[in-house]
């Protein structure tokens, strides 16, 4: 709206026309104009969905902004969380960019972007992989643990596949259930100092305590609170867990990018192509110190978003942090945080089992479905 004010104030400018399209429950369709304009599309079937009604949702933009910020989809996921607030209903809008095709302005093809942060995600499953060996390995190792333990790697499986479905409609909200897994993984697993001077934080406290002039009683009465106080506790339990629990192995793990191949002009994903692998080690220089010093950011910007609402990560940040090395100065990519959570879960199962038996049923092909 500020664009627009300071387009009409001229008199002048480029005008440009910006398309996106939006899921509205129920069936009925909904026209309107005016600061927006909606344009019915269609009812949408969705498996396990109540009925949803595809519709277009317009807007002027100022045309050079336009033509030099591509906002992947950011500007009418802004409207559809107004739109949810001052309805009272779930507006869902997607992760797409419109494009136009040269020489067909007015067809809109809209190229989907909402896998960006891990298209790793969306490729195919191997065919070689056995699906039923690898199935039976963890659960048969997970019912093993111990309850507290089994418990511990159910939430943390629970929440890698929160962050898996949500990645590409909130990338935010995403990002903090990787973070939440690797939590609860660290209060299991990981035994924090119960000293003092095992506390990464205490040498900044006793210099708290020698400016504010605290006497002997009142300086071991707060360390004594604060060594006692477990959620001060949470950022260093999260960072130590993750980046000294990592095997070295970890590093040479295989990360692979699938690109989408799209069909024009319908704009259509009808396949895709595995990118050039690369390991972890080549999106981390100095890999655990890289590792430990990301992840401090990674909980950082957990903390900003849960707390002031702050992004934790865009599409851009995303994208830029697979092309090349992770700067230590920033959070971890979402692709290489679930890589860490992913590589934990298995390794804690692995580690703690103590037997990886399953019952001795199959069901097969020879049996009918449904019978």
């Amino acid at each position: 709206m500020q664009r627009l004010d300071q387009l009409v104030d001229r008199g002048k400018g480029t005008l440009s026309y910006v398309h996106h399209r939006i899921l509205l429950p129920g069936s009925t369709p909904l026209r309107a104009e005016g600061l927006f304009r909606f344009e019915p599309v269609g009812p949408v079937d969705q498996l396990g969905s109540t009925p949803v009604f595809l519709a277009s949702v317009g807007w002027i933009e100022d045309g050079d902004h336009q033509a030099t910020t591509p906002s992947f989809g950011g500007m009418s996921r802004e409207l559809a969380a107004v739109l949810t607030l001052i309805t009272g209903r779930r507006i869902e809008a997607f992760r797409e960019q419109p494009i136009s095709m040269e020489g067909r302005p007015n067809r809109i093809t809209y190229l989907p972007v909402e896998a960006l942060p891990d298209r790793s995600l969306i490729g195919p499953i191997k065919p070689t992989l056995s699906i039923d060996d690898e199935i039976r390995e963890f659960l048969g190792k997970a019912r093993s643990l111990q309850r507290n333990e089994y418990v511990a790697i159910s939430s943390a499986v629970d929440l890698h596949y929160g962050a898996c479905l949500l990645f590409g409609r909130d990338l935010t909200a995403a990002y903090t259930l990787l973070v939440a897994g690797l939590e609860t993984l660290a209060q299991c697993f990981y035994d924090a100092p119960t000293s003092w001077e095992e506390w990464d934080q205490a040498p900044r406290w006793e210099k708290f305590i020698r400016v504010n002039n605290l006497n002997d009683s009142q300086a071991r009465a707060l360390r004594y609170k604060l060594l006692d106080g477990a959620h001060i506790r949470l950022k260093a339990k999260f960072v130590d867990y993750a980046s000294t629990r990592v095997e070295e192995q970890f590093f040479d793990e295989t990360w692979r990018d699938c690109v989408p191949t799209i069909s024009m002009p319908e704009g259509k994903v009808t396949g895709g192509q595995w990118g050039e692998a690369k390991k972890i080690r080549d999106f981390l220089p100095d890999t655990r110190d890289a590792l430990r010093a990301s992840l401090k950011k990674t909980y950082d910007a957990r903390s900003g978003f849960v707390h002031q609402g702050k992004k934790a990560t865009t599409l851009t940040q995303e994208a830029i942090g697979l092309i090349g090395r992770t700067s230590p100065s920033k959070p971890l990519p979402f692709a290489l945080l679930r890589a860490v959570l992913g590589h934990l879960i298995r390794l804690e199962v692995r580690d703690k089992a103590t037997s990886s038996d399953t019952p001795d049923v199959s069901y097969t092909f020879s049996h009918p479905a449904g019978t």
